[in-house]
C-alpha cells in the first residue's frame, strides 16, 4: 500500500526487501510496478549495508521509511551515523 500510495502521486521509490533468499518464490512484494528499482537481500544487516552503499553519496539526504517496527529499531540504533546521510523518521528521536 505504501508504494501504491507513492506511485499514484507519480513518485516511485527504490526498495529494499528482506526475504530470505528461498523464499524469493513466493515474494510478491516487490513486483509492484511503482518501483524505480527493488532490491532484495536476507538479512536486515545485509539491508542497512545495501542502503548506505547504495544511497549514501547524493548531493540531497534521500529519505529512510520503513513500514516495519524491527528495523525502525535498527535505524534508530544507528541515528546517529545515518542521519548525516539521510532524513529518517524517527521513533526514539522524535522526528
Amino acid at each position: 500500500g505504501l508504494v501504491r500510495s507513492f506511485g499514484v502521486n507519480k513518485i516511485f521509490p527504490y526498495g529494499i526487501i528482506i526475504c530470505k533468499r528461498k523464499s524469493w518464490r513466493k515474494d510478491w512484494l516487490h513486483r509492484s510496478k511503482y518501483w524505480q528499482k527493488c532490491y532484495r537481500v536476507d538479512s536486515d544487516e545485509e539491508a542497512l549495508g545495501l542502503l548506505i552503499k547504495e544511497f549514501g553519496q547524493e548531493n540531497l539526504k534521500p529519505v529512510v521509511i520503513t513500514p516495519v517496527d524491527y528495523i525502525m529499531q535498527k535505524v534508530d540504533s544507528m541515528y546517529d551515523e545515518l542521519s548525516k546521510k539521510f532524513i529518517l523518521q524517527s521513533v526514539e528521536k522524535g522526528l
